[in-house]
């Protein structure tokens, strides 16, 4: 029987968001510490989380989309849920950051000279420039495929979707493909974001979970044990030919998008089958994700100014700071998941009945 909320994913979630804690931690140790690192280099291509994540929402919007195909009412409400799910918890944190800014601008997004445009950062559209939330980056991707099932769900059949996600997929390769020859890689924000590589992360997702709810039997753990290796493969590998090889484009999709796509369905027919692989603190830590992932630069970027003032050096000083930046990223993430995220969520699951 497939469950209403897999719990398997929702931990996956947390182990991605986690993945990105600690790529960002290790440029703040970098930047800020006196002594010897702790956290290797290749920590920073952890950073390829974010295709668990597409590769995450792809299935879940494939599964709470089941059986609503072809019905405008249900392409509205399915909309209404992503924007109000997105948008308010972002421009909470949107709007800290506008406020630092203003004060002081030398502190925001310094990487491109700390400009900022504020309306698309705060629309989640794209722009040339990072949003005011630096991870804001992936919710523009997030919310154009949002956009794209809208509008597939009032017009195309159910059983139509499976070829749909096939000519979408194909859309991007030839497209990216022409852009990037024909252009050089430079042109528009949105026909980046159309045409981007990472949407394939997203549309793989969805075909996951068609399979998955094909009920189609498979070897759970062997999956999800070449999942996992290719996943740590692909980091050494990347690690050894960082000169050559950067974590953008199709390389990134294919090392990294391929070995989620197969964590994913390995957990997800796990679950079917009565298993669940995670601790309870994983599934928590994914409830909560969305709020760590966008609190955390904020704290660790705090924390680490704390600690580049600390006159201390040596590999001891350094571990601690790491593990309180750790547990603090995460109490604040559960902390703004409990008494900001949830119950602005439940007020718009109201306003919609």
């Amino acid at each position: 029987m497939t469950p209403v909320k897999f719990e398997n994913i929702q931990a996956l979630r947390g182990v991605a968001v986690l993945l990105v804690v600690f790529c960002h931690l290790q440029v703040i140790e970098q930047k800020y510490s006196h002594g010897q690192m702790v956290l290797p280099d290749w920590l920073d291509y952890a950073i390829a989380s974010v295709d668990l994540f597409f590769v995450i929402s792809g299935f879940v919007i494939a599964t709470v989309t089941r059986g609503q195909f072809q019905s405008l009412p249900a392409a509205g409400r399915f909309i209404f849920q992503r924007v109000t799910r997105i948008y308010p918890p972002y421009w909470f944190y949107s709007v800290i950051v506008l406020i630092i800014w203003w004060c002081k601008p030398e502190l925001v997004n310094s990487a491109q000279g700390n400009q900022v445009n504020i309306l698309a950062s705060f629309l989640i559209i794209p722009q040339n420039l990072l949003p005011l939330v630096m991870v804001g980056w992936t919710l523009i991707h997030e919310m154009y495929f949002y956009l794209v099932i809208t509008i597939f769900m009032p017009v195309v059949p159910e059983r139509a979707f499976p070829v749909l996600l096939v000519l979408w997929a194909l859309i991007v390769i030839v497209g990216s493909s022409f852009f990037m020859i024909n252009l050089g890689g430079d042109y528009q924000a949105t026909v980046q974001v159309i045409f981007h590589p990472l949407t394939l992360d997203f549309i793989g997702g969805a075909a996951i979970a068609l399979l998955v709810n094909s009920r189609i039997g498979s070897k759970e753990r062997l999956i999800a044990g070449i999942g996992i290796s290719a996943f740590l493969f692909s980091l050494i590998w990347f690690g050894a030919n960082e000169p050559i090889v950067k974590t953008e484009g199709w390389p990134r999709v294919l090392l990294f998008g391929i070995p989620s796509l197969l964590v994913v369905y390995a957990a997800a027919r796990a679950e079917i089958s009565g298993k669940v692989c995670f601790p309870k603190s994983m599934i928590t830590i994914g409830d909560a994700s969305y709020s760590i992932y966008l609190s955390h630069v904020l704290v660790l970027a705090a924390l680490g100014r704390i600690w580049g003032k600390m006159a201390i050096a040596g590999v001891m000083i350094n571990v601690a700071m790491l593990v309180t930046m750790i547990l603090a990223t995460i109490s604040v993430g559960l902390l703004s998941y409990r008494w900001m995220e949830t119950p602005i969520l439940n007020r718009f699951r109201k306003w919609r009945t």
